[in-house]
C-alpha cells in the first residue's frame, strides 16, 4: 500500500487481492462525488493502513470514514468545478514536466554533439588520438558482494557502494550506501576505492557513471561496476572521461556488447575495448569547462521547472481540500 493509494482506472482491468473497488449503492451519492472524495482523502485512507514491512488496508476503519453527502445538484456542481479546474492543473503540470524534460534533452544533446564532433576531429587532427580505454588506464577492475566471501553487510563502517547508490548523474546517494567491516574491506582488496577512481556501472542499469571522492572514502564496491583508474601520468582528466563515458559515442560501442542473461551486463573486456576521441589535455579542460556550464544551465532550467511542478502539484491538493471543506 503506496501513499498515493487510489487510483482512477478507465476502461476493463483485472484487480487481484492488493486492492478493492468502492460503488455508490445510494441513489443521493453521485459515484463520480465519491469518486473524487476518497482520490481527495488519500492521506486519510493511507493513514488506515497497518504493518511495517508491508501495509496492509484496515477495512473497518476505511469504512468508518464519513462522506459528506450534499444535494445531488451540489454534488454534480463540485464534480464539474473539479474536472475543470484539476484539467487546468494537470495541464500546467504537464508544461512543468515538459520543460524538465527539454532542460535533460538540452544538455544531453551538447553532450553528445561535442563528442561527437571530436570523434570527426580525430580523422584530421593529429593533437586528438583515438585510443583504447584499457591502454591509457593504470587499472579497470571490479569488486565482488560480500556474501560471497563469507562476510555479510554491517549496519556502520567502510561505505560499500552499489549500482543504486548514485544518482543517473552520477551524484552520491548516501542514504543508500551500504556497508562492511574493516576486515571485510582488507579481504575485498581488488576493489578497494580510491580518490579519482570512475566508476562505470556493467550490470543491470548499464552506462551510470560517477567518479569517486575524497568524502567517500574509505569505500569499496560489488561486480555491477567497474572501477577505472586512469594511468598515473595523468593524461586522461578524469571529468573527461566521466563525459565521454556517458555520450554516445561510447553507447553506440556497447549496447551491441551487451550480452543479456537474467540482466544485461558486460564485462571488463568490453570496458576496456571502449575507443575513445582524446585531445591534449588542455582540450580536455577546456571541453569540461564547457559541458560544466552547459549542465549548470540545464539544471537551473530544470530546477525552476521542477518547482513549477511542486507548485502545480500543491494547487491540485488546494483544489480537493476546498471542494470537500463545503
Amino acid at each position: 500500500m503506496s501513499e498515493e493509494c487510489v487510483r482512477f482506472v478507465k476502461g476493463k482491468f483485472f484487480l487481484n487481492d492488493s486492492g478493492l473497488t468502492v460503488d455508490s449503492r445510494d441513489v443521493r451519492l453521485l459515484q463520480s462525488f465519491l469518486d473524487w472524495f476518497l482520490f481527495g482523502n488519500q492521506e486519510v485512507i493511507y493513514f488506515f493502513g497497518k504493518g511495517s514491512a508491508q501495509r496492509n488496508l484496515d477495512i473497518g476503519e476505511f469504512s468508518s470514514i464519513s462522506i459528506p453527502l450534499p444535494p445531488l445538484t451540489v454534488q454534480c456542481e463540485i464534480v464539474a468545478r473539479l474536472e475543470k479546474e484539476l484539467g487546468e492543473a494537470d495541464r500546467l503540470a504537464a508544461k512543468f514536466k515538459r520543460v524538465a524534460e527539454l532542460a535533460d534533452d538540452a544538455f544531453k544533446a551538447e553532450l553528445d554533439e561535442t563528442f561527437k564532433a571530436l570523434e570527426d576531429n580525430s580523422r584530421r587532427d593529429a593533437e586528438t588520438r583515438r585510443v583504447r580505454l584499457g591502454d591509457v588506464c593504470e587499472r579497470i577492475t571490479k569488486g565482488t558482494t560480500p556474501t560471497s566471501v563469507g562476510y555479510c553487510f554491517v549496519e556502520s563502517g567502510i561505505n560499500f557502494v552499489k549500482i543504486e547508490s548514485f544518482s543517473e548523474d552520477g551524484t552520491v546517494l548516501i542514504n543508500r550506501v551500504a556497508h562492511i567491516s574493516p576486515e571485510c574491506h582488507l579481504a575485498l582488496k581488488r576493489s578497494q576505492l580510491q580518490a579519482e577512481d570512475v566508476l562505470f556501472s556493467i550490470a543491470g542499469a548499464i552506462g551510470r557513471v560517477a567518479i569517486v571522492g575524497e568524502d567517500l572514502l574509505p569505500a569499496n564496491t560489488n561486480q555491477a561496476l567497474a572501477i577505472i583508474r586512469t594511468s598515473k601520468e595523468k593524461s586522461l582528466d578524469v571529468k573527461f572521461l566521466k563525459y565521454s563515458l556517458c555520450s554516445c559515442s561510447v553507447k553506440e560501442q556497447y549496447v551491441p556488447m551487451q550480452k543479456t542473461t537474467a540482466q544485461s551486463n558486460l564485462s571488463l573486456q568490453n570496458v576496456s575495448d571502449f575507443i575513445l576521441s582524446i585531445p591534449t589535455l588542455d582540450a580536455q579542460r577546456a571541453i569540461v569547462a564547457k559541458l560544466d556550464a552547459a549542465k549548470e544551465r540545464c539544471e537551473k532550467l530544470k530546477a525552476a521547472a521542477m518547482r513549477g511542478l511542486a507548485a502545480a502539484e500543491n494547487l491540485r491538493k488546494a483544489i480537493l481540500a476546498e471542494a470537500f471543506e463545503q
